[in-house]
C-alpha cells in the first residue's frame, strides 16, 4: 500500500512546555552502564522496570529488574543470567502477582555470535521460578514484546536477522507453537510489538524490506494459533522507509501504530503515528519532528481518548538526544509536546498511561547519575 497522502508537518516549538509537569524523575544504577527498555505499573501504583546492567551480576551484561514504589523509590533490584550476556526487552505482570520478563541471551563460541529468546518467570519479589531459552535456528533471536493469553499462558513476539517470530508458551513456559513470518518478496520481515485483539487473536507491527531495499511499515493479523488472517504493508515508495515500533488496539477494533520515517516530514527522520480500521485499511497518518533525527517508540491511549507517544529527539533538545513526549487528540492532531533531558544522551523507550491518568516513560540517561548510562523513570 503506497501512501499518496497529504502529510502534515507539525512544528513543535510553539507548543513545548504545555500541560506536562514533572511529578518525579528518577535514575537508577551503578558505576557502569544500565539500560531500561520497558516498565509496567502494578495495581498498587508501584512499578517494575526491566533492561540490562553491566554494574551488577555475573556476566558482561545481565538481565535486570528493579521494583519501585508509587513515588519511584527503589524497593529492590535483581539480576538474572549467566556468564553469557543477557538483556530484558519487555515485562508483564502475571495473574499470580509475579512477572514474566523476555529478551535475549548472547553467547560467543567457535568464532560465532549466537543469541536465543530468553524468558524468566519470577514471583512478586523477583525470585526466579523458571527460565527458558528458545532458538528458531536463526541468528540473533530476541523477544521484543510479551502478552498474556486467555488460557493463562503467554504469547511472545520477537525477531532474528530475517524473520518475525511469534511463539506461545503455557503457564510453565513450555512451547505450544512457534511461527516465523516473512512477507512475500521480502528478504527481511521484523516484528517489534504485538497486542491481543477482541476476537482472541493478535496483531503485530514492525517493518518489511521491499524490493527497492527500503523498509515498509507492516501490520499482520493472526488468529489464536498463529495463522495469518491478513497482512498489510504501508509504503512511501521510492521516497524512503517507514518503521512500526509499537501499537494500540482501540475499543472499536481499529489500530494506531507509532514509529518513524525518513520518507516525508520536516527532514532527517520524523516520528509518525498511523491509524487503520480493524481490517488494516489506512485512515490517517501524521508525522512529528524537526530537521534532525526524531523517533517515536512507545504509544498508549490517554484517558481522554487521545494518544501519548514517547521517543527521542535531536531537533528539539538540550543535549545529544532528549526524551520526546507528544500528546495528540484521537485524530492524531498534536495538543502538546515536550522534551526532557540534560547535556548528554536521554532516550524514552517505553510509554504507559498511569492509573491517575499521568504519563510514565522509562528509558535511559547519560545526563544524570554517576558513571555511564542509567535507567530512568519519568512521571
Amino acid at each position: 500500500m503506497k501512501l499518496f497522502l497529504s502529510i502534515i508537518f507539525l512544528m513543535l516549538t510553539s507548543i513545548y512546555n504545555v500541560n506536562a509537569q514533572i511529578k518525579f524523575q528518577k535514575t537508577y544504577g551503578g558505576t557502569n552502564d544500565e539500560v531500561s527498555y520497558s516498565h509496567k505499573q502494578l495495581p498498587d501504583g508501584s512499578y517494575i522496570l526491566v533492561g540490562n546492567t553491566i554494574s551488577f551480576g555475573t556476566g558482561l551484561t545481565d538481565g535486570n529488574a528493579i521494583k519501585l514504589d508509587k513515588d519511584g523509590v527503589l524497593e529492590w533490584s535483581k539480576t538474572y543470567g549467566s556468564v553469557e550476556n543477557e538483556s530484558f526487552i519487555d515485562v508483564i505482570c502475571t495473574p499470580d502477582n509475579g512477572y514474566l520478563m523476555g529478551g535475549f541471551t548472547l553467547g560467543f563460541g567457535n568464532n560465532n555470535i549466537t543469541s536465543s529468546f530468553y524468558l524468566v518467570k519470577t514471583d512478586a519479589n523477583g525470585v526466579e521460578q523458571w527460565s527458558k531459552k528458545y532458538s528458531d535456528g536463526e541468528d540473533f533471536d530476541r523477544v521484543d514484546k510479551l502478552a498474556l493469553t486467555s488460557d493463562g499462558g503467554y504469547i511472545c513476539i520477537g525477531h532474528n536477522s530475517y524473520y518475525a517470530t511469534v511463539f506461545k508458551l503455557n503457564i510453565n513456559g513450555d512451547l505450544v507453537f512457534s511461527y516465523k513470518y516473512q512477507m512475500a518478496g521480502s528478504g527481511i520481515t521484523l516484528g517489534n510489538s504485538l497486542k491481543p485483539t477482541s476476537d482472541g487473536g493478535y496483531i503485530f507491527t514492525g517493518f518489511n524490506r521491499n524490493g527497492a531495499s527500503l523498509n515498509d511499515l507492516i501490520l499482520i493479523k493472526i488468529n489464536d494459533i498463529g495463522i495469518v488472517q491478513w497482512s498489510k504493508s504501508y509504503s512511501a515508495g521510492s521516497l524512503g522507509s517507514m518503521y512500526g515500533e509499537d501499537l494500540v488496539v482501540l475499543s472499536d477494533g481499529s489500530f494506531v501504530v507509532s514509529g518513524y520515517t525518513d520518507a516525508f516530514g520536516a527532514g532527517g527522520t520524523d516520528g509518525l503515528i498511523l491509524k487503520t480500521n480493524s481490517d488494516g485499511i489506512l485512515q490517517w497518518i501524521h508525522t512529528y519532528g524537526g530537521t534532525d533525527y526524531d523517533k517515536f517508540s512507545g504509544i498508549d491511549v490517554a484517558c481522554d481518548g487521545g494518544f501519548a507517544i514517547s521517543g527521542s529527539s535531536r531537533s528539539f533538545k538540550n543535549g545529544i538526544d532528549d526524551v520526546f513526549i507528544t500528546k495528540t487528540n484521537q485524530n492524531g492532531i498534536i495538543q502538546w509536546a515536550k522534551v526532557y533531558g540534560g547535556t548528554e544522551l536521554d532516550e524514552g523507550a517505553y510509554m504507559k498511561i498511569a492509573s491517575d491518568c499521568g504519563l510514565t516513560v522509562s528509558g535511559n540517561t547519560q545526563s544524570y547519575g554517576s558513571g555511564g548510562r542509567k535507567l530512568t523513570l519519568l512521571k
